[in-house]
Parts: structure tokens; sequence; C-alpha cells
């Protein structure tokens, strides 16, 4: 295991999402905003990022997100993404990949812990039925274990106080029952709210946008940082 994995394993980490060559470039001139940076594959490629992301000295998140569950390349088929995912596992410390494509993208997994990179399986609830609960929370929390995930991170929509209380329910028991380590965090209109509070219960991942947010509710990076500080202090 990657030295710089152990440590961002270990401790909060504000997460600044690269989408656009913008935000790469605000990466490049601030690039202490963040402690952990997440290169959006499906949203923006290039040599340019390619060549910027080791110069921030900072640690990488891959993901090549899949169009079920937000991707920005609706015609990318499995099969190329994994291949996206191959190319750039030497300049990650985490990949991502959704709990719904883990079985189709082992091969990928493997390589990955292969090379000392972490992996964090997500999964996102964009609202409507059937809802997020207790039974459904079981079985992301299954999968996650049956392959050997590092980082189990759970994106759901909350429009009302009921919603957040049902995601922050089942990350308790998450917490208490198993040595999953979680990264929750709320979509929507207590999307703010949630990054602040479950960053400050000891979520190892915390999501902000760079130069513009990529789902409702993000906060930017700077605007966490402060806030944490403001809230541990």
């Amino acid at each position: 295991m990657k030295e710089e994995l152990k440590k961002a394993l270990e401790k909060t980490n504000v997460v600044g999402v690269i989408a656009c060559n913008k935000g790469m470039r605000m990466a490049e001139n601030h690039p202490d905003s963040a402690n952990v940076y997440e290169w959006r594959v499906d949203c923006v490629q290039g040599g340019y990022i390619e060549k910027a992301l080791p110069l921030l000295r900072k640690p990488i998140i891959v993901t090549v997100r899949d169009k079920n569950e937000g991707g920005q390349m609706p015609d990318l088929l499995n099969d190329d993404r994994a291949a996206l995912y191959l190319r750039h596992i030497p300049l990650a410390t985490f990949i991502d990949i959704e709990v719904s494509t883990a079985s189709n993208n082992i091969h990928v997994i493997k390589a990955a812990k292969a090379q000392g990179v972490g992996v964090i399986l997500s999964y996102h609830h964009f609202g409507g039925v059937p809802l997020f609960d207790a039974v459904e929370f079981e079985r992301i929390l299954e999968l996650h274990q049956e392959f050997s995930g590092d980082i189990l991170k759970v994106a759901v929509a909350c429009e009302s106080m009921r919603d957040l209380e049902r995601l922050m329910t089942c990350v308790s028991y998450a917490r208490e029952c198993t040595k999953v380590r979680i990264a929750p965090m709320a979509m929507g209109k207590y999307g703010a709210v949630s990054r602040i509070l479950f960053g400050m219960s000891g979520s190892p991942l915390v999501y902000g946008y760079l130069s513009k947010p990529q789902v409702p509710g993000q906060l930017h990076v700077t605007k966490i940082r402060e806030m944490l500080t403001l809230m541990s202090s």
C-alpha cells in the first residue's frame, strides 16, 4: 500500500473535483486548496490533465463515472471505461468505481490493488423510487465487502430532513457494526450541511468543487476547509 494512501485513509480529506480544464488550472494555482484531487475522466480528458496532476503532489482519485450514475460520456461502454482506468492507474492513489459496475470491473480492481492503489466503491441515488433505505444500504455494504473496497462513498439525494435522517441512521449503523470506511454525503437541499456534518464526524472524503458544482448541494473546497477548521477549533 502506498504511503500516501495510508495517510489519506487515516484522516478527513477535502476533495477538489477536477471536471474541466479550468478546474485543473485552479488546482495548479492553489494546490493546497484540497487535500486530495479527483480527476473526473468522463468529464475531461487530455494530455494537459495527465501532465499537470503529478505536479500537484497530492493524492489523486481517478474516476470514470458510468452514465447511469452521473457520467458525462453516455456513449462510453464499460470496456472503454475499464481501458481508461487501466491507463491511468499509475497516476492514482485511489480509483473510484460504482458498486453497480464492480462485478464487470474485477480485473480493474485487482490491477489497482496489485499496484498499491486504493479502491473507492461508490453508490449514487438521485431520488425517486425505490427509496434509499436500510435494506438497500445492507446490500451496498455487502457488495463493498465482497469486492474489498477501501472506502464506500454513498451520495443520496436528500430533499427533506427525513431523507437526511435516513442517511444518518444508515451511516451510524455502518460505523457501529462494520469496519467499513464510509464517505457519505447528501445531494440537493441538504447537500451543503451534510458535507460539514459528515466531515466533522470523520468521513474520509468530503467533496467540493473548484470551478463549478457538479451536483446540487456542493460547496467550494475553500469553504469546506474554512468551515471544518472553524467547527473543530
